[in-house]
């Protein structure tokens, strides 16, 4: 099969992952990288681009539009898969439809509707897909209604290369080590709960860190500022600092409608205790107290932390049957991306 695929190349990123799992499936990939035409991941957001010229709004987006079409023109693939789609204009769509013979696919790994992750061009182009997969369930019956388009739902995943077990040396853990670590993006939602366990963190002395994206949002004078490193981590320091932690804290997006997060699979499969979101999903992956622990308000959250820090059996027992469910689970990309392609 051959395979035109673009994504964002990152390590770690869905695109870089996929088109791993693509030359492990021995496909004949031609990649395309959004980073060698995007220098920062909010070229897409149409307000700011605008403040910053010509330059930085509509070029990269003309010479990544006819990138993809001349890929899609010399490769003649059987399928073109795009991880997000925000960078592709509609136009450009309905003219590789009108040119090439290749099944159109878009994996949507955000929410079309959340206005603050996808562009209107997102939502404009999705009529001109054959297949439409995406990773948030409840957004399916939206999606297929307005594209006319088959939608089938597949779960985001993780890559065994880049997360599994890790033993930290006495140093590592010097340097790394906490009771409890989030490694995710300041959200609003995020900070409400993390709020309260800075709180509790600092009343019972537990190490807390956090690490990730846009905490510059963070109000200056919350409770949670103190615990923060601006630093987003490479995917082999996230495992470090995951296995230098008692308990790794997972949350979903709400307004991305997420049911799920790369987490998710990520934690476990470092064999890292997870106190996670309960969501109808996670408790199918993990069931409750089995495979991760669960909480539904920030409140829950702290005396779930106060329940489990001090009883290393139990998060140790909870780890173990985490990262079997997710290794034997069959939730890597190369998994997810034969789900796409057989859809």
């Amino acid at each position: 099969m051959r395979l035109v695929l673009g994504g964002h190349g990152a390590p770690g990123q869905v695109g870089w992952c996929l088109r791993r799992a693509a030359d492990q499936l021995g496909l004949s990939v031609t990649w395309l990288d959004e980073r060698l035409f995007f220098a920062g991941n909010m070229a897409h957001i149409p307000g700011r681009a605008l403040t910053w010229g010509l330059a930085h709004s509509v070029l990269p987006y003309v010479a990544y539009n006819l990138a993809l079409l001349q890929r899609a023109r010399s490769a003649q693939p059987d399928v073109i898969l795009l991880v997000k789609g925000a960078r592709v204009w509609p136009s450009t769509l309905r003219a590789l439809r009108k040119s090439s013979s290749a099944v159109l696919a878009l994996y949507c790994t955000d929410d079309p509707y959340n206005l603050q992750a996808s562009p209107p061009s997102v939502r404009a182009g999705l009529r001109f897909y054959d297949l439409i997969a995406t990773s948030k369930r409840p957004s399916m019956h939206q999606v297929e209604r307005v594209s006319g388009t088959k939608v089938r739902y597949v779960p985001l995943g993780y890559d065994p290369a880049l997360y599994y077990p890790t033993q930290p040396t006495p140093a590592q853990r010097a340097r790394w080590g906490s009771d409890l670590v989030f490694v995710g993006a300041f959200d609003r939602d995020r900070h409400v709960a993390l709020e309260q366990v800075s709180r509790a963190a600092v009343e019972s002395g537990w190490r807390l860190r956090i690490w990730g994206a846009r905490w510059h949002h963070l109000p200056s004078a919350s409770p949670v500022a103190p615990f923060v490193t601006r630093r987003i981590l490479p995917p082999r320091l996230v495992r470090l600092a995951l296995a230098c932690s008692s308990v790794a804290l997972g949350f979903v997006r709400h307004a991305n409608r997420d049911t799920h997060a790369m987490r998710t699979f990520e934690i476990p499969a470092t064999r890292t205790f997870m106190l996670a979101e309960r969501t109808a999903e996670h408790r199918t992956l993990f069931g409750e107290d089995q495979g991760a622990a669960l909480f539904d308000t920030p409140e829950e959250l702290v005396t779930r932390i106060r329940h489990f820090l001090p009883d290393e059996e139990s998060r140790q027992q909870i780890a173990a049957e985490g990262h079997r469910r997710v290794v034997q689970g069959q939730h890597t990309y190369h998994h997810r991306l034969v789900e796409i392609l057989t859809a």
